[in-house]
C-alpha cells in the first residue's frame, strides 16, 4: 500500500456560503438574545456615560452646522455636561439619528439602540474576518475563522453593551482588509492591478485614522495600511519600466503613505 496524503478538497461557493449563513445564524442568535439584561439599570460604567450622552444630543436644523464645532448641537462638548468626552462621536451621532428617524430617544430606547448597532458592527467584523481567511488561505479557512470569532465569549459580550469598542474593531478589521488587498498588488504589479486598487489605498489611510479617532487604543491599527503602501511601491520598483502611468501610480501610493 503507497502512502497518499488526501488533501481536503476547497468548498465550492454554494456549500462556502451555506456554511456562511449558518454561521451567520448563530452569530445573530448568541448577541440578540439577552439585549435588554439588565433592565433599566446601566450597569456598565461606559455605557452608562455613553447613553447619556447620546441622549444629550440634538439634530442640528441645519447640515453644515454640524461642522461649526462651537455651537453643534451634535458635539457632546455642547450639550449637558459632558467636557470629558473622550470617545470618537461617529457611533454615538449614528445611534441618536436613528432614535430620531424611529422614535426611541429615551435612555432606555438609546440603550437598546445602541447595542442592537454593536450587534450590526460585529456581524460585519464575521463577514470581513471570512473575506479575509478565504483571501488569505481558501473558503475553508474564512468559514472556520468566522465560527471562531462567531463563538469569541468578548464579541458576544460586547455585543449586549453600547460601546464604542466593536465600531473600532469594524474599523481596525475593515482597514486590515483593505490592506491585504492593497498588498496583493505586489504579486502581479501590473498597471491594471496597480491602479484598480486607488480608492481601496485612500480608504485603508482614512479608515485607520478613523478606528483611532475612535479610541486611541487603536494605534496599532495606523500600522498596516502604510506598510501596505510600501510593498506596492517596492513591487513598482522591482518591475520592468512602463510607460506614462508609473509616475501617477507612484504619486497615488506615496500620497497614501502621506495620508
Amino acid at each position: 500500500m503507497g502512502n497518499r496524503t488526501d488533501a481536503p478538497r476547497e468548498l465550492n461557493r454554494r456549500t462556502s456560503l451555506g456554511l456562511l449563513l449558518l454561521v451567520m445564524a448563530l452569530a445573530v442568535t448568541l448577541r440578540l438574545v439577552g439585549q435588554d439584561w439588565g433592565g433599566p439599570n446601566l450597569l456598565h460604567p461606559d455605557e452608562r456615560f455613553i447613553s447619556m450622552v447620546t441622549t444629550s444630543l440634538e439634530p442640528n436644523e441645519k447640515l453644515l452646522d454640524y461642522f461649526d464645532t462651537g455651537s453643534s448641537k451634535l458635539n457632546p462638548e455642547n450639550t449637558g455636561s459632558h467636557p470629558q468626552f473622550v470617545y470618537g462621536t461617529y457611533p454615538v451621532i449614528l445611534v441618536r439619528m436613528l432614535g430620531e428617524a424611529f422614535g426611541q430617544t429615551g435612555l432606555g430606547q438609546v440603550k437598546i439602540m445602541g447595542r442592537l448597532m454593536s450587534t450590526v458592527w460585529d456581524l460585519l467584523t464575521i463577514l470581513l474576518v471570512f473575506l479575509i481567511g478565504a483571501r488569505l488561505g481558501d473558503r475553508r479557512t474564512g468559514v472556520v475563522a468566522a465560527f471562531f470569532l462567531t463563538v469569541t465569549v468578548l464579541h458576544i459580550q460586547h455585543s449586549h453593551y453600547f460601546t464604542v469598542d466593536l465600531a473600532q474593531v469594524f474599523f481596525v478589521t475593515l482597514a486590515l482588509y483593505l490592506a491585504i488587498r492593497i498588498a496583493g498588488a505586489c504579486e502581479e504589479p501590473s498597471d491594471e492591478s496597480l491602479g484598480s486598487s486607488t480608492r481601496q489605498r485612500l480608504a485603508a489611510s482614512h479608515l485607520a485614522r478613523t478606528s483611532h479617532q475612535l479610541s486611541t487604543a487603536a494605534t496599532d491599527a495606523l500600522h498596516p495600511a502604510p506598510f501596505s503602501h510600501i510593498g506596492v511601491l517596492n513591487g513598482l520598483s522591482s518591475t520592468p519600466p512602463r510607460p506614462s502611468n508609473r509616475k501617477r501610480r507612484w504619486a497615488q501610493h506615496l500620497g497614501g503613505l502621506v495620508t
